[in-house]
C-alpha cells in the first residue's frame, strides 16, 4: 500500500509539472502571436498617443488626439478632391495605450511594439507618438513608417492652447501625407497658394522616382499653367504621358493649353486622345469649343448636344450650347428652346428659374427675365449662374451700371469662395474693369484689369480692356502699347474697329500697320 501510494503521488506530480509546462508554452505562444500581430500590421494605422496629464484630465485623451490627426488627413484629401486612386488607407486602431510598470520603470505598450518592430527589422506600419507641454511649448514626437521619428513644435505663448493644438494637428497631418501620399500634399500646397512648397514636394517625387511620378509631372504642369508658362506646362504633361501612357488628365490639360494658345488642331488631337479612355464634360466641351473655333460647326454642335444628353442636370451644358447656337449659328430660337428643355429637367429651384430667365432673355422679355432671376436668388443667394446672368442683364438690354457692378462684385466673390476656375475670375474682373471705365472710374478700371492680366498674362483680351481704358483717359501711347500686347496674344480687334475707342485710331498709319502685322502672323 505504501509503495502504491508513493507511485501515485509521483505520477500526479509529474502530470502537474507537465501541465504547467504546457500552460507556460501556450502562454508564451500567445504572447508571441500578440507581439507578432502588434508589430506586423496590415496597412498604415494610427494608434493612441501619449499625452500630458493635464490634457488628459481636460478631456483630450490619446485616442481622441490620434483620431483628430486621422480626420485632418482625410479632410485634406477631401479638400484636394483628386481623381488619383487613394493607394494608402489610413485606419485607426485607437485602443488605450497600456502603461506597465516593472521594477518602478514605466513602459508603454505602443512604445514596446514600436521598438520590437525596429529590433526585428519589421517595417513599421503604425503611426503613434507622445506629446509634451513645457513652458507653453507643445512638442510632438511623431513615429511612423518611413519618417521613423519627426519632432513637431508649436508655441502658444501668443495664442490659445486649443488653437495651438489645432495647428499642431494640421502639421502632423501634413507630415503623414508627406510620407503616405505626397501627390495630394503637393496639390494641397497648390490649392492653398504655397507654390514653393508644392514645387519642393513635386521635385522630390520626380527625383526619387516615386510610384506616382506621372501624377507629380501632372501637378508640375498645373503649377506652370497657373504661372502662365503654357509651353512648360505642356512639356510636363507630355512627360506624365511618357510615364503613364494614355493618361487622360494629362491629355486633357494639354488640350486646354493648346486651346488657350489658339492652336485648335493640336487641342483637338489631345482631347480626342483623352476621349479614348472615357468622355467627360470637360473633354466634350473642349472638343466642341475647338471645332467651333476652326469652323467645323456641325462637329461642334454634335459635341455640345452630347454634353446636354450626358449631363442633363448640369446647367452649364445648356448654357454653353445655347451660347454656341447664338454666336456661331445665329440660332436664337434653338438657344431659347434649350433653356426650355433645361427647365423641364431640373427641379423647382434656382436652376429652374435660371433656365426660364435665360429663355425670356432670348425672347427679349427682359422684365420677365429679371423677375425670374430674382426668384432664383431667393432660392440661392450665392448661385454663381444667377449672379452672372443678372450682371450681364444689367450690362445689356436693361442697362444699369450700378446694378451691374453690384452683381459682378458678388459674382467675383463667389468665384473665389467656391474656387471656380481662374478663367472665370479673369473674365469677371475684365468685365468689372469695363464697367468701371464706362462710368469714368479709370483708377478702379486700371486696378481691376491689372488683376485680370495677372491671373493669366498670356491671354489677350484683358490687354484690350487696358488699351480701351488708357484711350478713354487720353493716353495715346499707352493705348498702342497695350493693344500691341493684346494682338500679340491673339486678340482680334477687327469686330470692334468701328466702336469706341478704336474708331478714333482706325485710320492712323500705326494702327493699320499693327493690324496688318497681327493678321499676317
Amino acid at each position: 500500500m505504501k509503495k502504491s501510494f508513493s507511485w501515485t503521488r509521483f505520477n500526479f506530480a509529474n502530470t502537474l509539472s507537465a501541465l504547467w509546462h504546457f500552460l507556460l508554452i501556450l502562454l508564451v505562444g500567445f504572447i508571441l502571436v500578440v507581439l507578432f500581430k502588434g508589430i506586423r500590421q496590415e496597412g498604415v494605422t494610427i494608434q493612441a498617443f501619449q499625452l500630458p496629464k493635464h490634457l488628459v484630465e481636460s478631456g483630450l485623451n490619446g485616442q481622441v488626439f490620434g483620431m483628430r490627426i486621422r480626420d485632418r488627413v482625410e479632410r485634406i484629401k477631401v479638400e484636394v478632391n483628386s481623381l488619383k486612386e487613394d493607394s494608402t488607407s489610413l485606419d485607426a486602431q485607437l485602443k488605450p495605450d497600456l502603461n506597465l510598470e516593472v521594477l518602478g520603470v514605466g513602459f508603454s505598450t505602443n512604445n514596446m511594439m514600436y521598438h520590437l518592430a525596429d529590433l526585428f527589422g519589421v517595417e513599421n506600419q503604425t503611426i503613434s507618438g507622445d506629446l509634451t507641454d513645457i513652458d507653453q511649448i507643445l512638442e510632438l514626437n511623431l513615429r511612423g513608417p518611413d519618417f521613423i521619428s519627426k519632432t513637431i513644435i508649436q508655441k502658444y505663448d501668443q495664442i490659445a492652447l486649443s488653437e495651438a493644438l489645432d495647428s499642431l494637428i494640421l502639421k502632423a497631418a501634413l507630415v503623414v501625407l508627406e510620407h503616405s501620399d505626397p501627390y495630394r500634399l503637393a496639390v494641397y500646397y497648390y490649392k492653398t497658394n504655397q507654390d514653393q512648397r508644392s514645387l519642393q514636394v513635386i521635385r522630390e517625387m520626380i527625383d526619387g522616382n516615386h510610384p506616382d511620378k506621372a501624377w507629380a509631372y501632372l501637378a508640375l504642369g498645373n503649377l506652370h499653367d497657373r504661372q502662365g508658362k503654357r509651353e512648360e506646362a505642356i512639356e510636363d504633361h507630355l512627360k506624365a504621358i511618357e510615364v503613364k501612357p494614355g493618361f487622360q488628365m494629362a491629355h486633357k490639360n494639354i488640350g486646354w493649353n493648346y486651346f488657350q494658345m489658339q492652336q485648335y488642331e493640336k487641342a483637338i488631337e489631345h482631347f480626342q486622345a483623352a476621349n479614348e479612355t472615357g468622355a467627360d464634360f470637360s473633354i466634350n466641351n473642349g472638343l466642341a469649343s475647338s471645332y467651333s473655333q476652326i469652323g467645323e460647326l456641325d462637329k461642334a454642335d454634335e459635341m455640345y448636344r452630347k454634353n446636354v444628353d450626358a449631363y442633363p442636370d448640369l446647367l452649364f451644358s445648356y448654357g454653353n450650347y445655347a451660347s454656341f447656337l447664338m454666336t456661331r449659328k445665329r440660332d436664337t430660337v434653338g438657344a431659347a428652346s434649350l433653356f426650355q428643355e433645361a427647365a423641364s429637367k431640373v427641379a423647382l429651384n434656382a436652376d429652374y428659374y435660371n433656365s426660364m430667365g435665360a429663355y425670356h432673355i432670348m425672347l427679349g422679355q427682359i422684365d420677365s427675365a429679371e423677375l425670374l432671376l430674382g426668384k432664383a436668388l431667393d432660392f440661392d443667394p450665392t448661385n454663381i449662374i444667377t449672379l452672372q446672368a443678372l450682371a450681364q442683364l444689367y450690362e445689356g438690354s436693361n442697362h444699369d451700371a450700378a446694378k451691374s457692378e453690384y452683381y459682378l462684385t458678388e459674382y467675383i466673390k463667389q468665384i473665389k469662395l467656391q474656387k471656380y476656375e481662374d478663367g472665370m475670375l479673369q473674365s469677371a474682373l475684365n468685365r468689372l474693369a469695363m464697367n468701371d471705365y464706362e462710368q469714368g472710374r479709370f483708377d478702379s478700371a486700371l486696378v481691376h484689369v491689372q488683376q485680370a492680366i495677372d491671373i493669366a498674362p498670356d491671354i489677350g483680351y484683358p490687354y484690350s480692356t487696358l488699351a480701351e481704358t488708357l484711350a478713354f483717359m487720353g493716353n495715346r501711347a499707352g493705348f498702342y502699347s497695350a493693344l500691341e500686347k493684346a494682338l500679340e496674344r491673339g486678340f482680334r480687334v477687327q469686330p470692334y474697329i468701328d466702336q469706341e475707342p478704336y474708331v478714333r485710331y482706325k485710320n492712323e498709319d500705326r494702327f493699320q500697320k499693327m493690324l496688318g502685322t497681327a493678321y499676317k502672323n
